[in-house]
């Protein structure tokens, strides 16, 4: 009837949840190779700096900004991952809570 509809609907969407929490993920480690990026170009950049007359003072002060938001991105990345996983783990919850009542019926 109606109610095994809903089930299989939401049964569906959970699935579907599922799976954009997984690609979001995914993105997560792509971004997090782009922060090592970040990284090395800021230590070629403090090697340029050292090398400069004057020690490179404004390079040296794009170097700190570089690494303030390397750290920022970093913190940002680490919360998405987290709130991905809860999210898995909700939807494996509710897999299971469909799966009781779909058996108890």
């Amino acid at each position: 009837g109606t109610a095994d509809q809903y089930i299989i609907k939401a049964d569906a969407d959970l699935s579907r949840v599922a799976n954009v929490a997984e690609q979001i993920k995914s993105s997560v480690g792509v971004m997090r190779r782009f922060t090592l990026g970040l990284s090395s170009t800021r230590v070629m950049c403090n090697i340029e700096s050292a090398r400069l007359p004057n020690g490179g003072g404004s390079l040296v002060d794009v170097i700190r900004q570089l690494g303030l938001f390397q750290a920022e991105v970093e913190e940002n990345l680490d919360q998405i991952e987290g709130f991905c996983l809860k999210i898995q783990e909700n939807v494996e919850s509710l897999g299971r809570s469909i799966k009781k009542i779909q058996g108890s019926k």
